[in-house]
């Protein structure tokens, strides 16, 4: 996810990498297989650039960065 913001927002931006929180998970997995499969579902939006340029989009709308 990090890659591909910095390709759509053109800045190399530096990431910092620290120890976990306390509360943090110790892994998170992103995989919508199953539910595609067991429930004939498909989203609607599925392409990780297309969802970080929109998502950037509007947080330059918004102001808030």
């Amino acid at each position: 996810v990090l890659n591909v913001m910095k390709k759509v927002s053109k800045t190399d931006f530096k990431v910092e990498t620290a120890v976990r929180r306390p509360g943090d998970p110790d892994v998170l997995i992103a995989d919508n297989n199953k539910i595609m499969s067991k429930m004939n579902w498909k989203p609607e939006h599925n392409d990780l650039g297309v969802i970080c340029k929109t998502a950037l989009d509007w947080e330059k709308k918004s102001n808030t960065i």
